[in-house]
């Protein structure tokens, strides 16, 4: 299986298109590697003073919360992250993610 780069925005890939061998795209539900690094990378660029244990915490509420591509945080919205950190902080990340995403 390999990847197919779609769209590249600001140098931060939003769209990852898995593809077989015949080059029929496969649907997936899991996050793979590079979509995490992308994501980790995104959420730490918007909040660049939250420590490693916080950046954790956001970025499992994110998959928790259904993300699994680099494209899915034009969905996230600020109640996705209650409880995991104070709202402005949500509003910097969903600023973030729609600026560079969207």
């Amino acid at each position: 299986m390999d990847y197919v780069h779609r769209v590249e925005n600001r140098g931060v890939p939003t769209l990852w298109i898995p593809r077989s061998q015949d080059g029929k795209v496969i649907k997936t539900n899991k996050m793979d590697e590079e979509d995490e690094r992308v994501i980790k990378q995104l959420c730490k660029r918007a909040l660049p003073n939250a420590t490693a244990e916080l950046l954790t915490s956001i970025f499992t509420q994110l998959k928790e919360k259904g993300v699994v591509f680099v494209r899915d945080l034009i969905y996230v919205r600020e109640t996705d992250l209650a409880g995991v950190v104070p709202p402005i902080t949500a509003r910097k990340l969903v600023d973030h993610f729609k600026q560079i995403i969207g």
